[in-house]
């Protein structure tokens, strides 16, 4: 029987830069569009290895975007893994985040 993975990914948090004092800043970033393909893969599917590519649209009315945190759960609802990403974003107050990541497809039952 072959056991399906299913890709769950979501920009769980943006962060917002500052002027380094500790401030929270008085606005909050949000995200929507999100794409991403292939929306699920299945046991060793790709040798081991699938390409997931995706992307979002962001809005910062700071323009001080700092970082994006990618988080991949399985089809239990566990978190697989999580990535930080910077966004090269300061002064943009809207844009789109896109990108490539590899998924191992390999695990135990």
């Amino acid at each position: 029987m072959k056991k399906l993975i299913w890709v769950v990914a979501s920009l769980f948090a943006v962060g917002c830069g500052g002027g380094g004092g500790g401030e929270s800043p008085t606005h909050t970033p949000s995200v929507s569009n999100l794409s991403m393909a292939p929306r699920g893969v299945a046991l060793n599917e790709g040798g081991g290895v699938t390409n997931i590519g995706g992307s979002i649209d962001f809005a910062d009315s700071g323009g001080d975007l700092a970082e994006a945190r990618l988080e991949i759960y399985n089809s239990d609802g566990a978190l697989i893994g999580n990535i930080v990403l910077p966004v090269p974003a300061d002064g943009i107050k809207e844009g789109t985040i896109a990108g490539t990541f590899s998924v191992a497809t390999t695990g135990g039952e």
